[in-house]
């Protein structure tokens, strides 16, 4: 139930994104990034490693900001947590949203932002997003959606940052929409998930061929809003926005 609620909430602000004007950008070490897009961050929980993604938010409007972070553990293993910083100060995971604010002056920047997470021994995907919000406007929002990944150590990251996923075409779809894909050589299984806007799981597809094209039917769907994810060996790789319109 509480995945559930946590995917509501993020498809509210996704759907409010795509529908106002937005103040706020976020980027990482290396340029800007949209909404909605995933981070991988790996690290060994033998040694208790903390895993940490930074990411700098900038006011792209022409007036002030006042910003403030908000996390929705979309995914957590049980026995781990995670914990936000923002505005120069770092918050105990009870912390939900950040207690403190960034006034952001027209093209200002404010780089303390971040995700820590500790695995605490366990294995396995935690997956948190991260919301960026104008307090003034609370459809004013942007986000990033971060994978930590703990693992016994040597595990490398490139199997999935080297794995190609078109966008969905058409989007919106009718009866039908197409993905492009290709895995890496060493990935076991994949598959393809499409839940609605409450999480519930509406279509799910094993992908055997490593390289391809995957054509999910839609016709059968109501319009609205879904969401697909692809996972490789058990591990999400991307998720993405579908919208069905007949």
């Amino acid at each position: 139930m509480r995945k559930n609620l946590s995917l509501f909430i993020l498809c509210a602000f996704l759907y409010a994104s795509s529908t106002m004007a937005q103040s706020l950008q976020l980027s990482d070490v290396s340029g800007s990034v949209a909404n909605g897009t995933s981070f991988y961050v790996w690290g060994d929980t033998i040694t208790g490693t903390l895993m940490k993604q930074e990411i700098d938010v900038k006011n792209i409007s022409g007036a002030n900001v006042t910003v403030k972070t908000k996390k929705i553990e979309t995914s957590l293993i049980p026995g781990t947590s995670s914990n936000m910083c923002f505005a120069g100060q770092c918050f105990l995971s009870s912390v939900f949203t950040s207690p403190t604010q960034s006034i952001l002056a027209p093209n200002a920047t404010d780089t303390s932002g971040s995700i820590e997470y500790k695995p605490k021994g366990h294995l396995g995907e935690s997956i948190v997003t991260y919301v960026f919000f104008n307090i003034g406007d609370l459809n004013d929002s942007a986000w990033v959606i971060v994978h930590f990944n703990g693992t016994p150590a040597g595990i490398n990251e490139n199997t999935i940052a080297q794995t190609e996923i078109s966008n969905p075409f058409p989007n919106p779809a009718a009866d039908q929409t197409t993905f492009n894909y290709s895995f890496t050589q060493n990935t076991s299984t994949a598959k393809f998930v499409l839940c609605d806007l409450l999480g519930s799981k509406v279509k799910e597809t094993e992908i055997t061929d490593l390289n391809g094209t995957l054509t999910v039917n839609t016709s059968n769907l109501n319009e609205g809003i879904y969401f697909y994810s692809f996972y490789a060996d058990n591990k999400m790789v991307l998720t993405r926005k579908l919208i069905v319109k007949h």
